[in-house]
């Protein structure tokens, strides 16, 4: 059983994680020439999720010209962004979910063995 909890322990770290990518990514929407991280959940040791961070390089709109020279805007996708927090939400529910079901079955196992 603690394999389970460290398990669901492992996936809402991953999840809290990729919040926080998330989250840097929509608070630096509008800064210019930024290049969104792009979160990604993998199998990490003993099949535990880790999270890997890999920078998009893909070139945002060019949203401005100054001094004759195109400004690049943010290449972050807002859309996306959204769809990915709202897993990684879910994704964090759920393993607190394993984690408070798994306690109360530990707990009613201690009482019928008291």
């Amino acid at each position: 059983m603690v394999s389970g909890i460290s398990s669901s322990l492992a996936g809402m770290n991953s999840a809290f994680d990729s919040i926080g990518v998330r989250a840097d990514n929509l608070a630096n929407i509008n800064t210019e020439s930024f290049k969104s991280l792009i979160p990604t959940t993998n199998s990490g040791p003993n099949g535990q999720p880790k999270l890997t961070v890999k920078k998009d390089t893909s070139p945002g709109p060019i949203t401005n010209i100054r001094g004759g020279k195109p400004i690049e805007g943010s290449n972050t996708d807002l859309t996306a962004e959204m769809v990915g927090l709202t897993a990684d939400t879910a994704k964090a529910k759920f393993n607190a979910k394993v984690i408070q079901t798994q306690n109360e079955m530990t707990g009613t196992i201690i009482n019928i063995k008291a």
